[in-house]
């Protein structure tokens, strides 16, 4: 079924518009105990370095909002998709090379610095133009233009680290690096997901790169990415994909109603 359709078919039945609501209120409520609990354990064990990284957390976010003045500057150049997933294939090695860097040097074993277990790079695939073509469908941003500039995940990454010493010592060498330009970080240390999971997302480009395609950086707790594993945890992750595309479609459905609305007769 296309996606107009769905969004026609959640407007006109009421039953189905419910269990999508449903899905988006109850899917991962379980895991938010988990999390919430992981989040207690990890500033517990460490009060003085949670402080220290949460602060950091909070002051970066607000130098680097990924918008100006109500103009949103976290965004890619270009609006096609496809170009856009040309140029993440293009870029994707140069930030492979950098972030893996930025692992060597925050994992070496210098003294008093962590352990190469300690901070665990995994770098993602490109982003499944599927999903990036759902997400811009079901943005009320773009779902009528198509317009992709505010896909900036197909080039991705994710630092696993064991405490908040570690994921600030991760987040400092990030905003330190001479490779990159930081467009965004978005601080969900301070203000978690509804589904309570916590870490700190760095949006950035390359240095030199003409087409400035933007990337993202995941500075996570192993502990936190460990509960959301589908083989080993409590596969949560899997249940927040489902409770994303329930309020991606409701969050469709409500602003095509808004818009509605407000047609004058």
């Amino acid at each position: 079924m296309a996606l107009s359709a769905i969004v026609h078919h959640v407007k006109t039945d009421v039953n189905e518009a419910n269990v999508l609501q449903a899905v988006s209120l109850t899917r991962g409520k379980r895991h938010g105990k988990a999390y919430a609990l992981t989040l207690k354990t990890l500033k517990h064990n460490d009060l003085a370095a949670y402080a220290s990284f949460v602060k950091l957390c909070a002051a970066y976010a607000t130098i680097h909002p990924g918008h100006r003045d109500g103009i949103r500057e976290c965004c890619q150049k270009k609006t096609g998709l496809v170009e856009i997933y040309m140029d993440a294939r293009f870029v994707r090695p140069v930030f492979v090379s950098a972030v893996d860097r930025i692992q060597r040097t925050t994992s070496s074993p210098a003294e008093g610095a962590p352990g190469p277990e300690s901070i665990v790079l995994k770098v993602g695939p490109l982003k499944h133009l599927y999903r990036a073509q759902e997400k811009v469908t079901l943005d009320p941003r773009s779902a009528d233009t198509g317009n992709a500039d505010g896909v900036c995940d197909f080039v991705r990454c994710i630092f696993s680290c064991k405490g908040c010493a570690e994921m600030e010592a991760v987040l400092r060498a990030v905003l330190e690096c001479t490779a990159l330009t930081v467009v965004r970080v978005k601080d969900r240390m301070n203000e978690s997901t509804s589904m309570g999971w916590a870490d700190v997302m760095i949006n950035v480009t390359l240095n030199g790169d003409e087409k400035a395609h933007v990337c993202e950086i995941q500075i996570a707790n192993k502990a936190m990415l460990a509960l959301r594993d589908k083989n080993f945890g409590l596969n949560a992750h899997h249940e927040y994909a489902q409770a994303r595309s329930a309020k991606e479609i409701l969050g469709l459905v409500e602003a095509h109603a808004a818009a509605s609305a407000t047609i004058s007769y």
